[in-house]
């Protein structure tokens, strides 16, 4: 029997009569699978229909969320189809944790990402994870990893939270040819006909629609990522910049820093691999002093290994206080570079010639571990860890907002002093690719 008549006589089994919106998702048979839901779209129950017949083969299941309330729906339709199907023979009545047994001792058993280090190691031969927008981009990279070993398959399911972060990326990105084998989808409100029967003219999508901003209505409801127009640093990409690059601890670190109170403080750890400018660590935080962050920085593994760094020329005004260079000086023993940035517009394009992709051999000059969230916030990869958001332009004059770019504008003074407003041309490392927990590991040359 074919996977056409398993999935129909399990569908007819249920009563399961699936919609329009849901029967291009149904058929698709891409390994991995992201559905972009608008809100009461039957996402959930589109994501565990679709997984239900690829349980037929495997063990392990994880049915994964940020917290363990994530998964609820999903796991009480698990629960109810199996008892339909008569393969149920175990299920906890709560979900934290939880687990489901079928089939021989077939699992499912619900993790949450919120302490990313805690991710189960034993390998899984299949992943749902539900409202997926609400993960780290390094937790989809831990769960990428431990599929690796069964080749096991993943959907991933939930509405925007909004246009910025991996998770929009990765849905345009997987609307055409990518090399994960991703496959895409958008499942509107209005497919759902149970709640919405007159669809995409019910009288409450358009009275949600005329209350609604366009771009907002279009990701809450329709499925459909809308980006924010004057984005400073376009060149940015969670799936090319960031991954899990730790510090070496057999090379020197230089430090880049943006003194900061209400906004935000920056501290960012850099290294030299080769010519690959990684950017190890960060810290990235509102309301503290020079002095909070040079006793948060010794404590860092990394911090024997300083040998110098930048600071941002205003940190050599004093403001009724010490200046904060004059503060590294005395506190950390390390005198910090500085000088006047001559132009905003060319320290910003210099960052963006080093987040650019070679087009002969596909790589970046920059790469930044998936810890410093600050720095990938303020290039739309991520929400901010301090409430802040993306470094933006000015919708209407499109100049530079001086907002939002804490540690950015750290790194454009790095750049600087380092290689001047001119981008230095040269040969980029030798690198090797290697699948695990999208690692790259360098030769260093």
């Amino acid at each position: 029997m074919g996977l056409i008549e398993i999935k129909k006589g399990l569908y007819d089994t249920l009563g399961f009569q699936a919609t329009a919106g849901q029967e291009p998702i149904l058929v698709d048979d891409s390994r991995f699978t992201l559905i972009a839901g608008g809100e009461r779209s039957g996402k959930s129950r589109t994501a565990t229909i679709k997984a239900l017949p690829k349980l037929l083969t495997g063990d392990l299941f994880w049915l994964v969320g940020k917290e363990y309330g994530e998964v609820r729906a999903e796991f009480g339709y698990f629960v109810e189809d199996f008892r339909k199907l008569g393969i149920l023979e175990y299920a906890s009545t709560n979900i934290d944790p939880g687990e489901i047994r079928f089939m021989n001792g077939k699992r499912i058993i619900t993790l949450p990402t919120k302490d990313e280090t805690k991710i189960a190691t034993e390998a899984p031969d299949g992943i749902i994870v539900a409202e997926a927008a609400k993960i780290t981009y390094y937790a989809y990279l831990k769960l990428s990893g431990r599929l690796a070993e069964k080749r096991g398959w993943l959907i991933l399911e939930g509405t925007f939270e909004s246009s910025l972060g991996w998770y929009p990326e990765f849905f345009t990105r997987w609307q055409g040819y990518n090399e994960e084998g991703g496959k895409s989808f958008s499942l509107p409100s209005w497919s759902n006909s149970i709640v919405y029967p007159g669809g995409r003219q019910d009288s409450e999508i358009l009275r949600l629609e005329g209350g609604t901003p366009h771009d907002i209505f279009l990701e809450r409801y329709g499925g459909v990522p809308c980006p924010p127009s004057g984005k400073a640093i376009p060149e940015f990409s969670n799936k090319i910049h960031v991954g899990n690059y730790k510090y070496d601890p057999s090379l020197p670190v230089e430090i880049a820093v943006d003194p900061g109170y209400a906004g935000a403080h920056a501290v960012l750890a850099i290294q030299k691999w080769a010519e690959q400018i990684v950017i190890v660590d960060e810290i990235y935080l509102q309301g503290v002093i020079t002095r909070d962050m040079i006793t948060i920085c010794k404590q860092k593994p990394w911090w024997s290994l300083v040998e110098s760094g930048t600071i941002d020329i205003a940190g050599k005004q004093h403001q009724a206080m010490e200046a904060p260079v004059e503060v590294w000086l005395s506190d950390a023993n390390l005198h910090l570079r500085s000088q006047v940035m001559k132009n905003e517009e060319h320290g910003l394009e210099l960052l963006r010639s080093y987040l650019m992709v070679n087009p002969v051999n596909g790589y970046t000059k920059i790469l930044v571990d998936s810890s410093c969230k600050g720095f990938i916030s303020e290039c739309g990869g991520c929400q901010s860890p301090v409430g802040g958001g993306m470094w933006m332009r000015d919708k209407n004059t499109k100049k530079l907002i001086d907002k939002d770019n804490h540690a950015t504008k750290a790194m454009i003074y790095w750049l600087v002093l380092a290689f001047g407003y001119a981008e230095r041309r040269g040969k980029l490392p030798k690198i090797k690719l290697h699948a695990t927990e999208g690692k790259r590991t360098f030769v260093k040359t």
